[in-house]
């Protein structure tokens, strides 16, 4: 046991002579991996890792859209112990995250941004085909990562080799995002408008054919009640009823033709058309409805609720929170962290190359008797 002990210090002390030989040939390759990767690092150009925050509107900035979103049925009502506090709302501070979400993970903002600021795309040499790939390409590679645990905040996070230029394209693609969520609620908010205006004239329509259905109903049954009266009222004189009889009052010419051709003349002087309205069964109760629909203000209340709101200003709009003042950049890799490896690997390498060496030259050499 104590000589394969010996037999390992000796390999050992073997092994530290021969590393100790080719010291300087060890330093030198070692010297030359540190000198290529240094000045391969200081050529490389610098790339970074940029990241900007954003978050949803609180509940004090959608203040400024609570009275387009209280406007009565415009929404989903809220209850609260049975009582009516308010409309779900057309603006939602989660939906316009959600909106700016996808207009980044569209990538159609950023692109545009790159197209119309970035060199690269200003002097590009390819076809329109080739062209609008590239711009797709790029627009996509700008990532939303969205908080741990949270639906309404996130980071923006992309890949750069000029600071400056990156600031200037995020800022330029986010504003073209911002108008389109801008220009889109509007058409949403008229689109409402239009299905409040077509829904309020159906419905006007509608009460106005039940009213005139509802007269024309009154009218023929005036006429056939009329006739009805007047035939008997004549039964009547030929009888010599004059007055009703005591003893029965139907059929109707015991009522005596008196009383008949009173109701007659009662019927003719309520007049036809709109002034028999108030004979009409129903009439009150439509004519309520009808008054309803006439001074319904829910297009008017969006007007006015619209008008106070940021989306009417292209330039006071916005939809989710974020500074460009806090965008951040940091290297993508660390250049001393890549000397340093290749350095490792340099003297890795020339000290495998040593012992290959001398385990040639053992072999070249005459074994001793």
């Amino acid at each position: 046991m104590s000589s394969e002990q010996s037999g390992d210090e000796i390999d050992l002390i073997e092994m530290v002579e021969v590393l100790w030989g080719a010291k300087w040939l060890i330093t030198t390759i070692t010297s030359a991996f540190t000198a290529i990767s240094a000045i391969g690092v200081l050529l490389m150009p610098i790339s970074y890792d940029g990241s900007l925050r954003i978050s949803a509107l609180t509940n004090q900035q959608m203040a400024a859209y609570q009275t387009l979103n209280n406007t009565p049925g415009i929404s989903p009502p809220i209850y609260s112990d049975g009582s009516l506090i308010g409309q779900t709302g057309v603006i939602l501070s989660e939906e316009l995250f959600s909106n700016f979400v996808d207009q980044i993970r569209q990538g159609s903002s950023f692109a545009a941004a790159h197209e119309s600021l970035d060199p690269k795309f200003k002097t590009f040499k390819g076809t329109p085909a080739e062209l609008s790939q590239e711009l797709a390409l790029t627009g996509q590679s700008y990532i939303f990562n969205p908080d741990k645990n949270s639906d309404v905040s996130g980071t923006i996070n992309f890949k750069t080799h000029d600071r400056k230029l990156s600031v200037t394209l995020v800022e330029d693609a986010l504003g073209k995002a911002i108008e389109n969520i801008r220009i889109e609620n509007i058409a949403a908010i008229e689109n409402l408008k239009r299905s409040i205006m077509t829904s309020l004239a159906f419905e006007l329509e509608e009460v106005n054919m039940k009213l005139q259905n509802a007269l024309a109903n009154y009218e023929n049954e005036t006429i056939a009640r009329r006739a009805l009266l007047k035939e008997h009222a004549a039964i009547a004189r030929q009888l010599g009823y004059a007055d009703g009889q005591a003893i029965q009052q139907q059929p109707l010419y015991n009522r005596g033709y008196k009383a008949l051709e009173k109701e007659i003349s009662l019927l003719d002087s309520r007049g036809k058309g709109q002034a028999a309205f108030p004979y009409v069964r129903d009439y009150v109760a439509l004519a309520a409805e009808k008054r309803a629909l006439e001074s319904d203000k829910r297009l008017a209340q969006i007007e006015a609720g619209l008008a106070e709101t940021p989306l009417i200003d292209s330039n006071g709009f916005k939809p989710i929170n974020y500074n460009m003042n806090s965008i951040t950049f940091e290297p993508a890799f660390r250049k001393s962290l890549i000397v340093i490896l290749a350095t490792l690997m340099g003297g890795v390498f020339a000290v495998i190359l040593v012992f290959i060496r001398n385990g040639l030259a053992a072999r070249k050499r005459p074994a001793s008797s």
